[in-house]
């Protein structure tokens, strides 16, 4: 689909040139990431990230600071993935976490995910439930229940899912990933 339309916004400029740096230090210039939000808000259908009015309790974004934040599984935001479901439980999106996202990963039996990588962040995956393997250039690591791994930034890699039933996975990123952002098919 041809991009036609432009977007025009005025902003502080040392607010411009921070987020900037961020961008690039993410391999992304300022067009690719208003797409991703637009992307996020668009499968979303609304913003990607709560919006509260701060009062005593709450840090100037809105998020409390003086509590135990709570998650569930069955109610927090589904990004369907190629090849996968992942449940955003606990980020910046929801919570007071600000250098990490933990999610809940689903693979359908028998399914191969896209071969995807991070480019800054950090990932650890640990087994719950199911079979199925990591894969990453030649190297494969059998997953099941119990096995941990740790992947990198940079290093591509995949995960497929043995059956009969489903491969579940918890992960975690640091610093937080955007869920999404990095599979080639998105």
């Amino acid at each position: 689909m041809p991009k036609t339309a432009t977007i025009s916004a005025r902003v502080d400029a040392d607010l411009k040139h921070s987020v900037e740096r961020v961008f690039d230090s993410l391999g992304l210039n300022t067009t690719q990431a208003i797409t991703l939000f637009f992307k996020q808000v668009e499968l979303q259908h609304g913003l990607p990230f709560p919006v509260r009015v701060p009062n005593a309790t709450t840090r100037s974004d809105g998020i409390s600071m003086s509590q135990l934040q709570l998650s569930h599984a069955s109610t927090c935001p589904v990004y369907h993935l190629p090849g996968r479901d992942w449940y955003y439980l606990l980020g910046p999106q929801n919570s007071a976490a600000r250098n990490l996202v933990f999610g809940l990963a689903d693979f359908p039996p028998n399914t191969l995910a896209a071969a995807h990588v991070h480019a800054a962040e950090e990932e650890v995956i640990y087994i719950l439930a199911g079979s199925g393997a990591i894969l990453a250039g030649e190297q494969t690591i059998t997953l099941e229940p119990g096995v941990a791994v740790f992947i990198p930034p940079g290093l591509t890699h995949q995960i497929r899912a043995d059956g009969p039933g489903p491969l579940k996975l918890v992960t975690l990123f640091s610093p937080p990933v955007v869920p999404g952002a990095y599979d080639p098919n998105r």
